[in-house]
């Protein structure tokens, strides 16, 4: 594997899939995400999950059929060192983005941010 960047999403799903830990299926992992996104999209997280496991990220297996489940098992998903590695990188590189921000930029910053407006007279005396 190389070191590919993570994409947001597949860092959003490592996160949730750790933290979930041995729970770690598709509709626990779609309700975790709703703790890092405002609005996770749950058949973007089922590719998203796909896309990491053909990148050996995660490895997932089947239950038993449930009867809770009406006889269907579940797909349990468990992160691979590799994907802990990755998640690791993305986490740190992030750490070091908000370090090189000063604090001071935060109060300094008024939002929204308004840029000036230019004219494209040099000599400011254009037709308006």
């Amino acid at each position: 594997m190389g070191k590919e960047r993570l994409a947001d999403s597949e860092e959003s799903v490592l996160a949730a899939v750790a933290a979930l830990g041995e729970d770690a299926y598709g509709l626990a992992i779609y309700n975790k995400l709703f703790e890092f996104e405002d609005d996770p999209n749950q058949g973007s997280m089922y590719v998203t999950l796909d896309r990491l496991e053909r990148k050996g990220y995660l490895v997932s297996r089947y239950t038993l059929p449930l009867p809770e489940r009406g006889g269907l098992p579940k797909k349990l998903y468990r992160m691979k060192p590799e994907g802990a590695a990755a998640l690791k990188e993305s986490f740190d590189k992030s750490k070091r983005k908000i370090k090189a921000v000063p604090k001071s930029f935060w109060s300094f910053v008024k939002w929204p941010i308004r840029f000036p407006i230019y004219s494209k007279d040099p000599g400011g005396k254009g037709n308006h």
